[in-house]
């Protein structure tokens, strides 16, 4: 077989840069050792690489494989192979090829550490370890990768693993107070808060120039109760660094123990200035005092002062926004609080429950326009949250624009899921616009459907027996519905003149008689509805003059005048 020059110089430059990938760059008296690979060999190799470039690794496995069949002692065969196993998870497979590798080559730092990789998907955190500690003896000073394996371990799972890292770099470059630092927070995660304890006491004297070991000792002397020492440590602090902001929250956090507010809005008003306080520490301290504000009205004041600095620092932030709104809401400032929460859907819009407050203040207000408004807003972002469907009807059924409402209801009927109170009432107060309407079937279907969710909702009892009673229809159910709402609201006395209605429909005069008396009593006589039922029922008893009566009192207390001019011009 005959070559051309020119191939044969392809070929050698092929199997130079074939060893070259394999075995690294080599002087020249160590490339005349080197193996030489045969022609399909290097096809099987550089198909591989090339399927390997093309992003097609499943290609790439099949023609390793190919040439560790010809070539079985190749240690980089079995870590190319390795790396493809643990890029799909297949952690076994992985595991066996890093072993193949590290046996041919014990001295690979490389195969080592992927060994360890695929160790700790394993959860065999002591043998990833073995690894590890191996390449720390060989580059002691390696900070950097050192506390990223502490930290990929402790994340895994292998927290013991981690501090068994750390500590072996302690050893081997001791004093250093990042590692210490490093230490702590691996024995926080493992909650070895005696360990913790320890080892900050010993820190603080072994680096008493250190403002984060004399902070943290501070913060544990506190967890300890050793509220005293803490203050001295704290007080250390201030004097060195006045306007650190993370001192000043540990300080207002004591002084608010000791009742000193004064000392503790100094402190805090520090902190929320300090760049070392994060506004979601800041958020944190404000919802404490905002719990604390209602029962304790003496810490109004700061806190009023606290979260319009807050305000003035993070006003673009969604969640302070919120906060604001609540302190407005407390202090009976509902345009105040309506104003923060249009800036927090700004900030925060995709939290449904900003949009909740601010349609909820829309309606203190009564401004339905935006309620429906921003209901729509909201519906639009969230298509699946039946509860805006719910808000935007209810803001048409009060503006009276009840096919709107009609919509809205049944929009939300069709999203709502695993949402029973939700889905109660938008088919309760589906069936009460159904009503207004003239829909009686419809209606009664709604407030069935309503009641199949929460059976015990006393309003929509009460709205479905009055309507049943009106309309004469399937009153033993009216019966069992009124007779439900008054058993759960004993004392309203809505519900008992419903009741009264139903037992004067079903011909019960005497009983009807007796609840409509106890409704009157509990609204004062004061009901217009109330004195024409109690009229209605002594007719039906036969008692003329005390209908005509009850009648009359009607009419003087506001109750329908035509229907009541009827009926004393009927009796008289």
């Amino acid at each position: 077989m005959f070559y051309s020059r020119s191939f044969c110089t392809c070929t050698r430059i092929s199997l130079i840069l074939l060893t070259a990938a394999i075995f690294g760059c080599k002087g020249p008296s160590e490339l005349s050792q080197l193996p030489v690979y045969s022609e399909a060999f290097q096809r099987s190799y550089f198909e591989a690489q090339n399927h390997l470039a093309k992003g097609d690794p499943e290609s790439a496995y099949a023609g390793f494989m190919e040439c560790l069949e010809q070539e079985p002692n190749e240690s980089s065969l079995h870590f190319d192979l390795g790396k493809i196993d643990l890029e799909f998870e297949r952690w076994n497979a992985a595991l066996m090829h890093f072993d193949a590798a590290n046996k041919l080559d014990s001295e690979n730092r490389w195969y080592r550490e992927f060994r360890a990789q695929t160790n700790m998907r394993l959860d065999r955190y002591d043998d990833a370890n073995a690894d590890l500690l191996w390449i720390l003896e060989r580059r002691p000073g390696d900070f950097e990768w050192t506390m990223e394996w502490t930290l990929r371990l402790a994340d895994a799972g292998g927290l013991d693993a981690a501090l068994a890292l750390c500590k072996a770099y302690e050893k081997a470059v001791p004093n250093d107070p990042d590692v210490l630092l490093q230490k702590l927070y691996l024995m926080e995660l493992g909650q070895d808060y005696l360990g913790i304890y320890r080892t900050l006491e010993a820190a603080v004297i072994a680096h008493p120039n250190q403002f984060d070991f004399k902070l943290q000792w501070a913060q544990m002397l506190l967890a300890t109760e050793q509220e005293a020492a803490a203050l001295d440590v704290l007080l250390q602090l201030q004097r060195l660094d006045p306007r650190n902001g993370l001192v000043q929250l540990e300080l207002a956090e004591l002084w608010t123990s000791r009742n000193e507010l004064e000392k503790a809005q100094q402190s805090l008003w520090i902190a929320f200035d300090s760049e070392d306080v994060l506004v979601e520490e800041k958020h944190d301290i404000l919802v404490q005092y905002l719990q604390l504000a209602s029962y304790n009205p003496a810490l109004l004041e700061p806190l009023v002062n606290l979260m319009n600095r807050a305000v003035e620092l993070h006003g673009e932030d969604g969640n302070i926004r919120m906060l604001a709104s609540d302190l407005a809401q407390m202090l009976g400032q509902p345009a105040l609080a309506k104003e923060h929460m249009e800036k927090a859907v700004v900030a925060i819009p995709h939290i449904p429950s900003a949009w909740t407050n601010l349609i909820a203040l829309d309606a203190e207000l009564d401004e339905y326009e935006a309620m429906i408004q921003h209901a729509q807003e909201a519906m639009d972002r969230f298509p699946l949250e039946a509860e805006f469907y719910l808000l935007a009807g209810i803001g048409s059924m009060v503006k009276g624009e009840l096919e709107e409402a009609i919509g809205y209801f049944n929009g939300g009927l069709g999203v709502v899921l695993d949402a029973p109170l939700i889905e109660a009432q938008l088919a309760g107060l589906l069936g009460d616009v159904l009503h207004m309407q003239g829909d009686v079937e419809p209606a009664e279907a709604a407030y069935e459907r309503s009641l199949s969710k929460v059976p015990t909702n006393p309003t929509f009892l009460n709205n479905h027996a009055y309507r049943l009673a009106q309309n004469k229809r399937h009153l033993d159910r009216a019966f069992a519905c009124s007779s439900m709402a008054i058993e759960l609201a004993p004392d309203e006395a809505n519900f008992l003149d419903t009741h009264a209605w139903v037992l004067y429909q079903m011909e019960r005069y005497p009983e009807a008689l007796d609840y409509i008396t106890q409704a009157l009593f509990l609204a004062n006589g004061n009901d217009g509805t109330f004195w024409e039922h109690d009229g209605d029922i002594r007719s039906a008893m036969g008692d003329h003059e005390g209908a005509l009566n009850s009648w009359n009192t009607a009419l003087e207390r506001g109750g329908n005048s035509e229907s009541l001019k009827r009926k004393i011009e009927e009796g008289s």
